[in-house]
């Protein structure tokens, strides 16, 4: 579930570092995720062979470790 990312400038903090710091926050909440998840319709017959086919990948990744 994403949610809302919120950063507060510190005192002697470059915008930059500010930039830099709400990236990093929104890639560990996975906003990016949700959207790209929810870009395109897809019927449960189409969600079904996809998440069959993240288990297959993970299952294949985790036998290699």
């Amino acid at each position: 579930m994403a949610t809302n990312v919120k950063v507060i400038k510190r005192d002697g903090e470059s915008d930059e570092m500010l930039l830099r710091r709400f990236k990093r926050e929104v890639l560990r909440s996975y906003v990016l995720d949700e959207v790209k998840k929810h870009e395109f319709f897809r019927s449960s017959k189409e969600m079904a062979q996809f998440k069959h086919d993240m288990l297959m990948r993970h299952t294949k990744n985790k036998k290699y470790r």
